[in-house]
């Protein structure tokens, strides 16, 4: 089973900026993969081996961009290949009826995350204070509430920061571990809306207008309308009614 575990972070000002100037070099470097990317013919391979491709470059590329070099290895590695799951993302949502666009550039807002995967980050204690030490990055201070059971293993940490300014580490664990059977957010809204399995729409994909058939309670799906460099904030209206807002991951 696959679970995630959510912790705020505590960043000091300085590491604030660290972790924004983290984030944004991944945006970045997530721009020119994707232009990369999108110059190599579908005939050159499976999807996976085309963004490995572009992701075998990042040696080459850090010879003359001298940010790469300030992310740890994996951080990296998993901002090129966020384009294969991006990708599959666009597909899954054409697959249930939706009209989908392309991959688009990212615009500092579009983009609120970076990843590392498998190592590079650890739990410690500093002064008595819990920290997440990231690899070429900082010890975070870090609001420990709830233990990750021994059991689990933890595959990735995703370091984000959310609309409201507040820094946060998820943790995506692999294990026997079982939670309280209580409803999630997406289950209530899932119930609210009429769907059994309410799909998570990565709107900030999108461009062009995401339709979808009315189900049977006669809701519609939110629609999208890319604007360049704003896209990201979207609104839907299902028969007069407001869903909330879709922001960036």
């Amino acid at each position: 089973m696959h679970y995630t575990y959510r912790f705020r972070l505590n960043p000091t000002p300085e590491q604030r900026e660290r972790l924004g100037y983290h984030r944004d070099t991944c945006r970045q470097l997530y721009n020119h993969a994707l232009n990369e990317f999108e110059q190599i013919p579908d005939s050159a391979g499976t999807l996976n081996q085309r963004v490995r491709q572009v992701r075998d470059q990042l040696t080459d590329l850090k010879e003359w961009w001298n940010e790469l070099n300030d992310l740890y290895s994996t951080v990296a590695q998993a901002a090129v290949m966020r384009i294969e799951d991006s990708i599959k993302a666009l597909s899954e949502l054409k697959e249930r009826g939706y009209n989908v666009g392309s991959l688009n550039w990212k615009a500092p807002q579009d983009f609120r995350s970076f990843t590392y995967v498998q190592s590079g980050f650890e739990f410690d204690s500093k002064n008595g204070q819990p920290v997440l030490s990231l690899s070429k990055l900082a010890d975070i201070p870090i609001v420990n509430h709830r233990e990750i059971p021994d059991d689990v293993t933890i595959k990735e940490v995703t370091i984000k920061k959310e609309p409201t300014g507040e820094w946060f580490a998820s943790f995506a664990v692999d294990g026997k571990h079982h939670r309280r059977n209580q409803p999630t957010p997406s289950d209530v809204l899932g119930s609210t809306l009429g769907y059994s399995n309410t799909p998570t729409i990565p709107m900030e994909l999108l461009s062009g207008r995401l339709t979808c058939p009315t189900n049977a309670n006669g809701w519609n799906a939110p629609s999208a309308t890319s604007h360049g460099k704003n896209m990201g904030r979207t609104t839907g209206r299902t028969n007069g009614k407001s869903l909330p807002n879709a922001m960036p991951i």
